[in-house]
């Protein structure tokens, strides 16, 4: 039989750290965004108005898995919902169950949210990898335990696979991405040698912990210059804060990867990322707004090459903006989202009716853009 221990309090998950990174290790496709000091550092930042659930899941005493959930009060136009869902917050592409046994520890979850008191009216599963990691074990988990849902596309990313040599994949790339690498490469030339520092430390395991705060100051200094073009400060302020505050524990898990580009010695992009196993998971990336935008392409050719060098097998972006990574995919990948609306909550029933409503309306076209707009290059932004 199943049994499901929940965890409300942030204090006490220190406590299940090494039991957590056991299961971790023996996660399909594990993300750093599922380690228990990333929550710890989630609910630290942004926990204050969100109540935490963890649900740890065991067979005759064994732990199997480990799901992390919290509840959150968002506005809507019917007022305040209280919605169930994962501690992402677009930070990563993906999230789902800790463990080597997703699908009973799926199942047991639901079970024991189906069953236990409700302190929630939607329970909102984003951010699942249908294709890859999950593979219907979220919507056979609901379905099991008797809970109606809703699916729908979340989010798209881009994908470079990198499974052929760097050479190979340069060759596929178009001419008109070609040639936009060259020009920025020549502009930064102007003004001076132009370098490219990576940093991905080995971690605690190997003692390899520098936590280089140099290079991350200059990742933070491109960020909120860039920032600042966009009219994103104190948002941006918060991100750099939070994330700082990830960065030990990135460095002691060997998951820290930063890149940096820099013209006669001063930086002028930058790109913060996440790499376990191989596959490597961008988180931000900016440009100082003093130089040509394209200087982005130039620091994700710089990523790539070092990257198929290395031996990465997988690179993924969670930024949303698709058209600067779009001439450098070799894939997308699709994410799900998975709601159930409470039947007992009249606010939940509401949304669900709002929905199918919207869902069943006619599709009104856009309007058509103007020649001069369709042309005019993307603003590299930073979104979260």
């Amino acid at each position: 039989m199943f049994a499901v221990t929940e965890i409300n309090d942030v204090e006490k998950l220190a406590g299940y750290r090494l039991l957590w990174r056991n299961l971790w290790g023996k996660t399909r496709n594990a993300n750093v965004f599922q380690t228990n000091e990333w929550l710890e550092h989630y609910m630290w930042h942004y926990g204050k108005k969100q109540r935490l659930r963890v649900l740890l899941v065991t067979v005759a005493g064994r732990p199997i898995g480990i799901v992390p959930l919290v509840v959150k009060r968002v506005e809507s136009r019917l007022g305040i919902v209280r919605v169930l869902t994962y501690p992402l917050d677009s930070w990563g592409h993906a999230f789902g169950p800790i463990g080597p046994n997703p699908a009973a520890t799926m199942l047991a979850c639901v079970r024991h949210l189906n069953e236990s008191r409700r302190d929630w009216d939607l329970l909102d599963l984003r951010y699942v990898d249908h294709e890859s990691s999950d593979r219907g074990r979220t919507e056979n988990a609901l379905r099991s335990a008797g809970l109606s849902f809703n699916s729908q596309a979340w989010r798209n990313h881009s994908v470079v696979a990198m499974d052929a040599s760097w050479e190979d994949y340069w060759c596929d790339r178009s001419e008109l991405l070609q040639k936009a690498v060259a020009h920025a490469r020549a502009s930064l030339a102007k003004n001076g040698s132009v370098t490219f520092e990576r940093y991905r430390p080995e971690g605690a395991h190997s003692g390899d912990t520098n936590r280089r705060w140099d290079l991350m100051c200059a990742f933070e200094r491109v960020w909120r210059q860039n920032a600042r073009q966009s009219a994103e400060g104190d948002a941006t302020s918060a991100a750099i804060e939070f994330l700082r505050s990830t960065h030990e524990s990135a460095v002691d898990l060997g998951a820290a990867d930063l890149c940096l580009l820099r013209s006669a010695g001063n930086p002028v992009a930058a790109a913060y990322s996440y790499c376990v196993d191989g596959r490597v998971e961008l988180v931000r990336l900016a440009v100082d707004p003093a130089v040509d935008r394209e200087v982005a392409h130039v620091l994700l050719a710089r990523m790539l090459e070092d990257g198929f060098a290395r031996g990465d097998s997988r690179f993924v972006s969670t930024s949303r903006d698709h058209a600067i990574f779009r001439m450098w995919r070799t894939s997308t990948l699709q994410t799900m989202r998975y709601t159930h609306f409470a039947s007992l909550s009249p606010r939940a029933q509401l949304m669900r009716l709002n929905r199918r409503l919207q869902s069943h309306a006619p599709h009104q076209p856009r309007a058509a853009r103007t020649t001069a707009a369709a042309a005019k290059p993307p603003r590299l932004t930073i979104v979260r």
